[in-house]
């Protein structure tokens, strides 16, 4: 109970103080970098729409400046005002004729009554006087300038009009007896806004003082008579149908008349860009907070077990047991590993001090002579037994300095490629292209499956002293595993030599594939180009041969290669290994009631894996069902 408080108090301290130092700036990093995408393409967004509202009402202005002048031309170009009626209606009749944006064109007095009028729509003149803004023409009478009406919408037309009024001033006199009185189509309007790029749900549209839209690219929303609240600034906003937008007005003033051009997009995809941005990161926080604590739990266990072992040490001292904590560190833990072994060797010294002293008198009192002698043949016998002891620990020692060297170094290459790819796609996911990502995710799960193939060796050559592997023995089809394994194993270049007819053999399916995983790849990383995969029947027995046309292995090695942790000539530039794959091989071989060789025959190194094959009532269920398994 002490040995778990301890431990976990440690560890928990370690691990809080740790990870809060982590976590903070995983934390913070994706929050500041979320608000500052978030506030940057809010600004962008708004520089959008202000560009093209801005846009929009100068192409507004210009149009009515372009009917302005068009009034004006009637007036110092064709003299309108000294023209007869018939001449003014013809000259009026060609204007119209001339301009789509003029509904209807017509001369009145200061008055506002009627002189000269002309229409598209002449079934309607007979009312028109009603339309003709009085007020208008007084103050364009009076101003002796160009003025511009309210917009209003026209039943008959079923589109928002404007007048506009030119009066005709006489040069002589300067007074002003007529006024012509235009009433300006905003539907070409529309197809100005209909030819706006409106992609990502952008909309455009013209509203008046009365808030109503009076100009959009759907015609539908003008006819229906909707009305809008103008932001009174650019920004966030609600847009015209409730959603949330950013958006951003330009003004288009007319004398006394003022339209309000509006651009919005929706909020959602203004800042999609940063949503997806907000995601990666909390997503890669995620995974790297998990890491975070992976490695901390690991650093923590490199801490904290030296001290266990020196409490258990301590235990077993008050129980009158202790071997030497043989650290080999040469740190402040190493150093209290040292002291507490020197502590131990001199209270052991004093204790056997004083247990001499009672045994002196012991055989003072007995026979000293024959209980020294006996004494002496005890502690000889000990001490070679101590010594046995002490070299069977030294060769453990090594064999494990070995075995951890090895299997760090295997498990190092595999794993530095997984961090280094998935650093690479979190760090720069943007810059790949989904193909891109795709063969990185490809990597990263090539490099996992070689640490677990190197794993499941280590688990099979841990269970081999303690005889606790289990093998499933069944009817094993050799073409569909020797097709599975090349498969898993794209790297290597393999002929295969096989029969018609699948052989199948008495097994382990999974140790089978083991097995010949295994030799293609000792194949793969130490012989040469040319590998091949053949399969013969051999009596009762079935022989899987793998070869090679590498240099070989001494014929003095051939037995020594299946010990663990052996490879043999290793050249330069040669990947390294654990050196347990032939050993697996054997024992899992031998396992399954056959065996696994090698020989050097004809510049070929060979591997021949002889494995039984299935009694006669197997082999026949498995015919039988023959048909089936011709669809592996």
């Amino acid at each position: 109970m002490e040995k778990l408080q301890l431990g976990f108090g440690l560890r928990a301290r370690f691990m809080v103080i740790v990870l809060a130092l982590a976590l903070l700036p995983l934390v913070l990093l994706p929050v500041i970098l979320g608000r500052y995408a978030h506030r940057t393409l809010e600004e962008q967004a708004v520089a959008l729409q202000q560009e093209v509202a801005a846009r929009v009402a100068v192409r507004i202005e210009a149009t009515l400046a372009e009917r302005s002048n068009d009034l004006a031309y009637l007036d110092r170009v064709s003299g309108i005002r000294t023209l007869s009626r018939s001449e003014q209606r013809s000259l009026l009749s060609s204007l119209l004729a001339g301009e789509s944006l003029f509904q209807d064109l017509a001369v009145v007095d200061v008055d506002g009554h009627q002189l000269v009028r002309v229409a598209r729509d002449e079934a309607n003149v007979a009312g028109s006087e009603d339309r003709l803004e009085a007020v208008l023409v007084r103050r364009a009478a009076d101003s002796k300038a160009t003025l511009y009406g309210d917009v209003w919408f026209d039943e008959d037309a079923r589109e928002p009009l404007m007048s506009l009024a030119r009066p005709l001033v006489d040069p002589s006199s300067g007074s002003v007896d007529s006024v012509v009185v235009a009433h300006v189509r905003f539907k070409p309007i529309w197809d100005v806004l209909g030819g706006l790029d409106v992609s990502d749900g952008r909309d455009v549209y013209i509203v008046n003082e009365a808030g109503r839209i009076v100009a959009h690219r759907n015609p539908s929303v003008v006819l229906r008579v909707a009305t809008v609240d103008v932001p009174s600034s650019d920004g966030q906003a609600v847009g015209r149908t409730g959603d949330e937008v950013v958006s951003a007005t330009s003004e288009v003033v007319l004398g006394t008349q003022t339209l309000a051009v509006v651009a919005e997009q929706p909020m959602s995809v203004a800042l999609e860009p940063a949503t997806k941005a907000i995601t990666i990161a909390a997503i890669v926080a995620t995974v790297a907070l998990g890491l975070a604590a992976l490695a901390v739990a690991f650093i923590a266990r490199q801490f904290i077990r030296p001290i266990e072992q020196l409490a258990s040490a301590a235990r077993g001292v008050v129980g009158g047991h202790h071997e030497p904590l043989r650290f080999d560190r040469h740190d402040e833990i190493g150093d209290l590993a040292r002291a507490f072994d020197f502590m131990v060797h001199e209270l052991r010294e004093l204790v056997e001090s004083l247990e001499q002293r009672v045994q002196d008198r012991t055989f003072e009192l007995e026979a000293a002579a024959a209980m020294q002698l006996s004494l002496i043949d005890e502690l000889e016998s000990k001490n070679s037994e101590m010594s046995q002891v002490q070299s069977q620990l030294e060769r453990l020692v090594r064999s494990k300095d070995e075995f951890l060297g090895s299997v760090s170094h295997e498990l190092r290459t595999p794993l530095a490629s997984v961090v280094g790819f998935a650093t690479e796609l979190r760090d720069r996911y943007e810059d790949f292209d989904p193909e891109q990502r795709l063969e990185l995710l490809g990597l990263i799960a090539d490099q996992g499956q070689d640490m677990a193939h190197i794993i499941n060796d280590l688990l099979v050559a841990a269970r081999a002293d303690s005889d606790s592997i289990v093998v499933k023995m069944a009817p094993v089809s050799l073409d569909s595993e020797i097709e599975a394994v090349l498969r898993q194993t794209p790297q290597v270049s393999v002929t295969q030599e096989l029969p018609v007819d699948d052989v199948v053999v008495l097994a382990d399916q999974g140790r089978v594939r083991q097995i010949l995983r295994n030799l293609l790849t000792n194949a793969h990383r130490y012989g040469g180009p040319d590998v091949r995969v053949s399969v013969h029947e051999q009596a009762d027995d079935v022989v899987i041969t793998v070869s090679d046309d590498g240099t070989g292995i001494p014929e003095s090695e051939w037995d020594t290669i299946f010990d663990p942790y052996t490879r043999s000539h290793i050249r330069a530039g040669q990947p390294s290994s654990v050196g347990l794959g032939l050993t697996v091989s054997r024992v899992l071989a031998r396992r399954m009631g056959g065996e696994l060789t090698y020989r050097y025959v004809d510049e070929r190194s060979v591997f021949e894996l002889v494995l039984a094959r299935p009694p006669h009532n197997f082999r026949s269920s498995l015919s039988k069902s023959a048909p089936s398994a011709g669809n592996r």
